[in-house]
């Protein structure tokens, strides 16, 4: 038969090994409290990040749909004739415009007329 070696596991032993174990997991602990706050101030920054983009691709959409509307004020007289009739209420001679307003502004125009007549009061 061979000869073994026989170890001893007395409690030195033992204790340097639980030692090597509780100082790994310190180690573990100590990185952890120091990267666990970046990754969070990290993952803030994406998401501010992706709400600036967003609103930074709605104002270049919005750009892009404001000079293509000076392009037209400026090349396309029917948009500039369309633009005048549609905001500013006017019309070519002979024509009758009629203007219909909306709920909304029928009931401010009562709301006013009865503010107005309660003062009178």
């Amino acid at each position: 038969m061979a000869n073994r070696l026989k170890l001893d596991y007395g409690w030195t032993s033992v204790l340097i090994k639980i030692a090597y174990v509780l100082f790994f997991i310190a180690a573990v602990a100590g990185i952890a409290t120091y990267y666990i706050p970046l990754i969070k101030k990290t993952r803030a920054f994406e998401r501010e990040l992706e709400a600036k983009q967003l609103a930074l691709q709605k104002e270049e959409d919005l750009n892009g749909k404001l000079k293509r509307e000076i392009d037209l004020l400026k090349k396309d007289p029917e948009y500039v004739e369309t633009v005048v009739r549609d905001k500013l209420g006017y019309g070519r001679e002979g024509e009758t415009i009629y203007r219909f307003e909306s709920l909304e502004e029928q009931k401010r125009r009562q709301d006013e007329a009865a503010r107005k007549q309660k003062k009178a009061e």
